[in-house]
């Protein structure tokens, strides 16, 4: 799941070091940015931003907002005009000075509006917003929320906003499968800036309460944890409960303080149980709670997570629910990768598969439940074929050690064998057919006879997808830490991981993740090395002065993979490195010289990938899995044997010998055509290493490439009907 990682500076006392080489940091981000139409809901103008405002009414009823504090070239704004950019479906909006009125329809779902309008000062000068209005029926109680539905933001029917982030990776050993973390980021996936103070929040949709009173033990409880696999909120970094009382007034409840002293790195508090009862004022038609996070709003820094929220009515809650919950995502059906080239599984699947199968789950009830079923199913995604979907997950001895389908209360690890005799076959039809790519869904389902809450069941089937297309990883792409190398003067010092290929194959990049820190590390160079069989004083390959690139700057992900292709360092020609069936290191060198080195993603969540990294201070290699104060998890660094073709079409071999000059280049060159050419209307389209086209324009004596990144870019010549000419690799330098 995986949006885009802002690292925090390398604070000394923050940092994690192995004889001041190998250093792990707290991670700004790891959320997938995805742009949604409302990225936040706050009814507060001030915490609106990009001409934006969001206004939510319950149904049937009005809201007024004003903007009198709000400021216009340092004149507060007098009146507000209608814009009329579209007609209104579900209410009315009335203005009235510098207020406006929207007086909602009675909607039995959640609906959404629109207007435009113009702020005016006393001078005239103006702004225009655009005023996103939901109209929502309240919910009613009971309520429950565990964020087990997937997603990275909050379920828009029960929530507001979505500054918080859903993932299934950041809490430790949580209630059920899925949290919302505050990470210190917006909607977008941006620090907040400014100095301390609230950052995230999660607003709840509005709640019917009028036909309660305070003798009806009306209860807000919920889970809640600090730091988790993050870095730990200080004791002045609250978790903050707001209720809101009939008058419209946000009202203080409590506060969660964070961890005094210290906690190590790869330890976390456990989630704690708390309940709030709510007292006469808050019982009215449009009751909200909201929760935020006071922090130094510079980033990732103070996490907390937030799980299994309540509203019951007529007793007083403990932390038992009638429930039994999945509380992790299945592994990988391989072992020990996440991801495999497709080449290299076939006929070897078998020798990758996972003999293990590894179960998590809870019984939070307080007595003994009993499985009605549960299944283990495997299915191929791209064609829609069910591998296998008639297996039990949880077994009975002899086949595992304890009865897993009678549990009592508590979490349990279970540690099954896959018994792929059952359906191998299947996998190697699939995979001895497919040219391409596959992807491998891997879905655990359990359903407990004395279940018998609908609200409950999002958590009894929990889903995870392996890749199967052109590369290896370890990682499950999410970063919740990221790790370095630091070297000194005249000691380079460089991390290697070990991976094992079946069959003789060319290697045709090393793709690495690099979170962004506050520290912008864009122009430090390391060096990608690749070695044969075993970690020889020289490298069997060796691209050299190397700088990092942010997928961000071109496309819309906070979790991408820079692809760097094998080239020849004084040619600028591609030069695949043959690999023979067996083992294979990828690494990096830190070449300069810094306070905060270059660093790259590390997933916590996969921590056997441990045992495949080793670190060199300059001298002799050491395995990272004997040192004692490590931390167990995998470097998100990939090698691909993708060809880094942007098209599918095949090539005649004569359009694939275009020639530049010079190449490399500093941002000018020239295309020099093959002798078969060239029609009156020719162009050309520039695409980078991530397959993206990012120029096109009619051929020229001279192309211009300096407004781009360094790096090797693939040149496509055109005729005016779409056919390829020609084709070729250049390198651009600065």
């Amino acid at each position: 799941m995986i949006r885009f990682t802002i690292f925090l500076a390398l604070i000394f006392s923050l940092i994690f070091s192995l004889n001041a080489q190998v250093r792990w940091t707290e991670v700004d981000n790891n959320r997938p940015l995805e742009r949604h139409f409302l990225q936040h809901s706050s009814n507060d103008f001030s915490r609106n931003s990009n001409n934006a405002i969001y206004l939510d009414v319950p149904s049937g009823k009005d809201k007024e907002l004003c903007f009198s504090n709000q400021l216009i070239n340092g004149k507060a704004v007098v009146t507000v005009n209608n814009l009329a950019c579209g007609t209104l479906l579900w209410g009315e909006m009335t203005f009235n000075g510098a207020c406006i009125n929207f007086q909602a329809n009675v909607v039995t779902l959640l609906e959404k509006d629109k207007v435009c309008i113009e702020l005016c000062n006393e001078n005239g000068d103006c702004e225009t917003y655009d005023v996103f209005v939901r109209v929502r029926t309240p919910l009613s109680i009971p309520f429950l929320e565990d964020f087990s539905g997937g997603g990275v933001y909050p379920d828009e029917s029960r929530w507001m906003n979505n500054s918080v982030y859903v993932n299934n990776t950041l809490g430790y050993n949580p209630p059920t499968i899925g949290v919302a973390t505050f990470d210190g980021l917006d909607a977008s996936g941006s620090p907040y800036g400014g100095a301390k103070g609230i950052a995230d929040e999660l607003t709840s949709a509005f709640f019917d309460l009028q036909d309660y009173n305070q003798d009806d033990d009306v209860y807000l409880s919920f889970f809640i944890q600090p730091k988790g696999f993050g870095l730990r909120p200080r004791a002045e970094d609250v978790l903050r409960l707001e209720f809101l009382n009939a008058s419209g007034e946000w009202k203080l409840v409590t506060n969660y303080p964070g961890i005094s002293g210290t906690v190590p790195q790869d330890t976390s508090p456990a989630f704690t149980f708390r309940s709030v009862r709510l007292t006469q004022e808050y019982l009215h038609p449009a009751f909200q709670f909201r929760f935020s996070n006071i922090n130094s709003r510079t980033g990732v820094r103070e996490l907390w997570h937030l799980d299994y929220i309540r509203i019951t009515e007529g007793f007083m809650p403990d932390e038992h629910n009638l429930d039994v919950a999945f509380t992790e995502t299945p592994e990988s059906i391989f072992f020990p990768y996440s991801a495999i080239p497709i080449n290299q599984l076939k006929f070897n699947e078998q020798s990758y598969l996972n003999p293990f199968q590894y179960i998590s789950i809870r019984n939070l009830h307080n007595s003994l439940l009993s499985e009605n079923e549960s299944f283990f199913v495997l299915e191929e995604v791209y064609r829609d074929f069910t591998i296998v979907d008639d297996l039990r997950l949880l077994e009975l001895p002899p086949i595992v050690p304890q009865n897993q389908r009678d549990l009592q209360p508590g979490l349990y690890h279970f540690v099954n064998p896959t018994r792929s005799e059952t359906w191998i076959n299947r996998l190697l039809n699939i995979s001895e057919i497919s040219n391409d790519s596959m992807i491998i869904r891997t879905t655990y389902k359990a359903s407990f006879n004395q279940e018998n809450d609908l609200r409950v069941l999002g958590n009894n089937e929990v889903s995870r997808e392996t890749v199967v297309k052109d590369y290896f990883a370890y990682d499950d792409g999410s970063a919740e830490i990221a790790i370095s190398v630091h070297s000194n003067p005249g000691n380079l010092a460089q991390l290697a991981v070990k991976f094992n290929a079946k069959s003789d194959d060319f290697l045709q990049a090393v793709q690495i993740h690099f979170p962004h820190i506050n520290e912008d590390v864009s122009n430090q160079l390391f060096n990608i090395k690749v070695w044969i069989g075993s970690l020889k004083p020289e490298a069997d390959y060796t691209g050299v002065f190397l700088k990092p690139r942010y997928p961000d700057r071109v496309f819309d992900t906070l979790q991408g993979f820079t692809s760097y292709p094998l080239i020849d360092d004084n040619t600028g020609e591609f030069v695949p490195l043959f690999i023979p069936a067996g083992d294979f290191y990828i690494g990096w060198q830190q070449v300069t010289i810094a306070t905060n080195d270059i660093p790259v993603g590390y997933d916590r969540n996969t921590p056997h990938g441990v045992d495949y990294i080793f670190f060199s201070a300059g001298g002799d290699w050491k395995p990272l899995s004997e040192e004692s104060n490590r931390i167990d998890g995998s470097v998100m660094i990939r090698p691909s044997y993708s060809q880094l073709i942007t098209s599918t079409e095949e090539l005649d071999p004569r359009k694939q010998t275009l020639q530049f000059y010079p190449n490399p280049t500093t941002g000018t060159f020239r295309v020099v055509p093959s002798d078969e050419w060239i029609p009156d209307e020719t162009f050309v389209e520039i695409y980078n290493t991530l397959g993206q086209l990012v120029h096109k324009e009619p051929l020229l004596d001279f192309q211009n490439l300096k407004s781009e990144y360094p790096g090797l870019y693939l040149i496509v010549v055109r005729d005016s009907f779409q056919q390829m000419l020609g084709q070729g690799k250049l390198l651009l330098l600065r």
